[in-house]
């Protein structure tokens, strides 16, 4: 029974299919390590019989002009990568070099797939009495800014609660001298040190847990009870 089982299959394949099919595999990879150790051994021939072939084309020319263009073309592109051509081998054959097959083409694109009409360049014709108007506007804006300012640093000294009334970009300033201080704490008590856009240094302190409310022209804000000490511009 064993032995008809070799050849004969019932419920599974029989054991002859098996061994046929390893042995088939088997082939598969020794074909495949033979092609391989080829390959590597015909990459590291020697490359004399091209070269030699390149010298006897261009020597066939008797005009010295037409040599130079035809080595230019064979050598010319020193630093090209990645050309990618169509597989149009006619054989198969690891006997054949290169040159016996014919040559392939490949079309070159321009970088940019379609001209572009060349954009004429004009002049923005502005107001220059609006223009004017705008920069005196913002001068007095920013003159504005630096007094309001200047108003709280000239205090050298004060406490959240004690301001009875600020306007709305002194209450912005305040919160972001208050957002940079934040992330320069005093390891030993609540001091927190800073440094404004215009270069005054100041101290912050956290008198008590208590919160305090600091008035604007567009709401009232609770915050923290800090205290402000401003040093003197170096």
């Amino acid at each position: 029974m064993s032995f008809k089982s070799w050849f004969i299959s019932n419920e599974r394949e029989s054991d002859v299919y098996y061994l046929e099919k390893q042995t088939m595999e088997m082939i598969r990879k020794i074909s495949k390590m033979a092609q391989q150790a080829s390959e590597r051994q015909r990459y590291v021939k020697s490359r004399k019989t091209d070269f030699l072939h390149l010298a006897n084309m261009v020597g066939e020319f008797d005009d010295i002009e037409k040599s130079n263009h035809l080595f230019s073309l064979l050598f010319g592109i020193e630093k090209t990568r990645h050309i990618k051509i169509k597989d149009l081998k006619e054989s198969d054959s690891t006997q054949k070099s290169i040159w016996d097959f014919p040559p392939s083409s490949i079309v070159l694109k321009a970088r940019k797939e379609t001209e572009r009409a060349a954009v004429k360049r004009q002049v923005v014709n502005k107001n220059n009495k609006e223009r004017k108007e705008l920069m005196e506007e913002y001068k007095k804006q920013k003159e504005k800014e630096e007094n309001l300012e200047k108003e709280l640093v000239n205090k050298k000294q004060f406490k959240i609660n004690e301001l009875e009334f600020v306007q709305p970009y002194q209450r912005t300033l305040l919160l972001n001298w208050i957002g940079k201080a934040m992330a320069n704490k005093s390891p030993n008590d609540n001091t927190y040190f800073g440094k404004t856009e215009n270069g005054y240094e100041f101290m912050i302190i956290k008198k008590t847990e208590d919160k305090v409310t600091l008035a604007s022209s567009d709401g009232t804000l609770t915050m923290p009870d800090y205290e402000f000490v401003f040093e003197e511009l170096k």
